[in-house]
């Protein structure tokens, strides 16, 4: 009888069918879940990418009845040897510890999917057939929101579905395309095909709207491989093979030009070269993942530790990232060289063993096919794992898991059956599992309750964030955010020296992380110790100093508290020297640190007093005029371009508001207030009364912005105002606004907050 690589004696052992059952099914709805919590992202996205693969395919694993041969359980061993070893002397633990329960999970659905696909005859079309579910929804979700307009943002006009990046949206895309063609080259009958082939055309046609380079690459190469393997099934037919090839080779060029890779006469794109955004930030990326790869050959920097070494070797502002956009690179920075090695090797095994299916004379047509077609899908999506950073996103690293899962059972005899095994193995394996399973689902309400805290401190109620907080570090003692809320929640409750303690812990537990060493700094100059905050701001800034700009701003402040006014000049000149005032006027700084621009005008505010007390008025003189410079408001949107003119940006709603007031008064401003409700009502007369009386002028001016912090859609906005009292004297007082984007412009959330006084410094 022809092997078609569905079952395989022995693989079930003694364990009853219904665990194969449970399995597949957990393993479905895994795959149907996932990319609506942002793409698997979410707390709740990971704590699923953990809990169920455990839950319903451990048993599967571990008293299948199956044994891996000695080369796979090599590179097994070797795996978790060195994974142990790079999380031993992680930079981050947090993000080890998650890393590792993701990359549990993963390699749990890979193995159970390969055996699930081994004992049920109808697994692998199930499985299939979920990730080809999955991707079709998740895409025509994207595609409504697109045709409604909903879809908001920097990324406005491109799909992203629920994944919230476009490139990610085409790794999962890619991911459902490949499936759908290997459930159809998979089926029996013509007419059965028809749904899984359509579904197939229509994720790939949705590549074009992700506007993803590297997925239509990706897609050419994955054709050509098909061409390949379609060429070795029919190898004596040489003009078929020919046609093949060529076909496969005209796709890729297709797909490259079609995506603006490759400067085609005709197409009327130029290429992406060297001068591109987006080309030069990961070529930049690239060349300190490579530097950090030579200062850790060896076990890297640790699991998911990649984001916070990156700040140490980043040589730019706004030039980062959580990932290289190259899977291969990330896994040797964090893992290892050793670690990239084994991965290349286990790929190139799973791959060749592969293709030599393809060249088995007693295999089935149908089945080499599938084979054929399953193969070309994963060497697409390794080649956009190693162009784009899809993989990071838990759905679609699953998906891949399956279908290296389902390409194994494609094999005769990669896994033997092993009737009688030791009891003692799938026992330690059994009670790590475990307490996996346990951490993750701890994390999942550390997460929670961490969230819960910071909603309540928002609110005010700082008793209660305070109690949650405290019950989400018992829960995940290393969590980063957890530390952040509670700190400021203790210094709000009147507890400087417990809110101190707090972030000084934070900061023991990753000493890398600047961000760490910025908070102890923070709550020591909130509690008065300027020396001490002083010392914690250098470190955070010696550590990443082009990272954000906050580092250096902090130091400044406390070197001037503390009565280090050389230190503050020093700090400062170093910060201008790295985000030089044209950097943080830059478009790409707009979008990614909007108040960058007036951080660095208050720094200047500040050390200009101290040159001036120094005696060096030209000195002095040069960096009250950069204040000026760059405290005046900032018209541009931040990522997104707004329509309503008046109101592109935070600021401009902001003095939109004050100059509407000024001429055509309250109900000429009320144009720039977002109604109650958002609907029509309008601000009640007593409300604008006993606003103006705080005002005290009439006619008062934006003079300029004292700080922004914000995003997208959303913003706090501090400004100063200048205005003419009765008696002709100049009067300044301080004006903050929570302001955000709506319908295309932004609007103040309410009238804005009125201080006595400038705003200092």
């Amino acid at each position: 009888m022809a092997w078609t690589g569905t079952a395989a004696t022995g693989t079930m052992g003694t364990l009853s069918p219904r665990a194969f059952w449970l399995a597949t099914l957990v393993l479905t709805a895994t795959m149907l879940l996932l990319p609506w919590a942002t793409g698997g992202r979410s707390p709740t996205g990971q704590a699923l990418a953990v809990l169920l693969p455990i839950v319903g395919a451990g048993p599967v694993w571990l008293l299948g009845g199956g044994r891996l041969g000695w080369t796979s359980g090599t590179l097994l061993l070797g795996a978790v040897a060195l994974a142990g070893a790079s999380a031993a002397q992680t930079i981050y633990p947090d993000r080890t510890i998650q890393s590792l329960l993701l990359l549990t999970g993963y390699v749990m659905a890979g193995a159970a999917a390969a055996q699930c696909a081994r004992a049920l005859p109808w697994a692998r079309q199930a499985l299939l057939g979920a990730i080809t579910l999955s991707g079709l929804a998740a895409g025509v979700a994207g595609l409504l929101r697109l045709r409604l307009g909903l879809q908001g943002g920097i990324y406005a006009t491109e799909l992203t579905g629920p994944f919230v990046y476009p490139n990610a949206m085409a790794g999962m895309l890619l991911l459902a395309a490949g499936a759908g063609a290997t459930l159809a080259a998979s089926l029996p009958r013509p007419r059965d095909r028809v749904l899984p082939l359509l579904a197939a055309a229509a994720m790939i046609g949705g590549l074009w709207l992700t506007g993803s380079r590297g997925a239509g690459i990706a897609t050419g190469l994955g054709v050509l491989t098909y061409a390949l393997g379609e060429a070795l099934l029919r190898w004596r037919r040489p003009g078929l093979t020919l046609g093949l090839v060529t076909l496969g080779g005209g796709a890729l060029a297709a797909a490259a030009g079609w995506l603006r890779v490759l400067p085609l006469p005709g197409w009327g794109a130029p290429a992406a070269s060297v001068t591109d955004t987006s080309a030069l930030w990961r070529l930049q990326i690239l060349r300190w993942t490579w530097d950090m790869i030579r200062e850790h050959p060896w076990l890297g920097v640790g699991p998911g530790g990649f984001p916070v070494a990156l700040t140490h070797y980043q040589r730019i502002p706004y030039v980062s990232g959580e990932n290289p956009h190259n899977l291969l690179a990330q896994i040797a920075a964090e893992f290892g060289l050793p670690a990239a090695l084994l991965v290349l090797i286990a790929l190139g095994i799973l791959l060749g063993r592969m293709t030599s299916v393809l060249g088995r004379a007693e295999v089935d047509r149908r089945a080499a096919r599938s084979v054929a077609v399953l193969l070309a899908t994963l060497v697409a999506l390794l080649v956009h794992s190693l162009l784009d950073m899809a993989w990071s996103f838990p759905a679609v690293a699953m998906g891949a898991a399956i279908l290296c899962g389902l390409g194994a059972a494609s094999l005769p005899c990669s896994l033997q059956a092993e009737p009688r095994r030791p009891l003692l193995l799938p026992l330690v394996i059994g009670l790590l599992l475990a307490a996996a399973a346990v951490l993750a689902l701890t994390r999942y309400y550390a997460s929670s309750l961490s969230e819960s805290g910071r909603q309540a401190l928002r609110f005010g109620a700082a008793s209660l964030a305070i109690q949650d907080l405290t019950w989400a570090l018992r829960l995940n003692p290393t969590s980063f955010p957890s530390h952040l809320w509670l700190a400021q929640a203790k210094l709000r409750e009147g507890d400087p020296a417990g809110a101190l303690a707090v972030a000084e812990g934070a900061a023991r537990i990753a000493p890398a992380d600047p961000n760490g060493a910025f908070l102890a700094g923070e709550i020591a100059a909130a509690s008065g110790q300027w020396p001490r905050a002083e010392g914690w701001f250098q470190a955070a800034a010696a550590r990443a100093p082009f990272a954000q700009l906050r580092f250096h701003a902090g130091g400044v402040e406390a070197a001037v508290r503390a009565g280090d006014a050389s230190g503050a000049t020093q700090r400062y000149e170093r910060a201008v020297a790295a985000f030089s005032p044209e950097r943080v006027l830059d478009a790409e700084a707009r979008c990614l640190a909007p108040g960058d621009r007036y951080l660095l005008a208050r720094m200047s505010r500040i050390v200009a007093g101290v040159y001036g007390a120094a005696g060096d008025d030209a000195r002095r003189g040069q960096v009250e005029r950069l204040a000026l410079q760059l405290g005046q408001p900032d018209a541009r949107g931040i990522c997104a371009t707004a329509e309503r003119e008046g109101q592109t940006s935070p600021e401009a709603a902001m003095v939109s508001f004050w100059e509407a007031l000024a001429k055509g008064g309250p109900r000429q401003a009320e144009r720039y207030l977002l109604p109650p409700g958002h609907g029509d009502g309008a601000v009640p007369e007593i409300v604008w009364r006993q606003w103006l009386e705080k005002t005290h002028e009439s006619a008062p001016t934006v003079s300029r912005v004292a700080a922004l912090t914000g995003e997208e859609f959303q913003a706090s906005l501090t400004v100063e105002l200048l205005a003419h009292g009765a008696s002709g004297q100049l009067s300044r007082r301080c004006v903050q606004g929570s302001l955000r984007m709506v319908n295309g412009g932004w609007f103040l959330e309410a009238l804005p907050q009125v201080y006595p006084g400038p705003c200092t410094p």
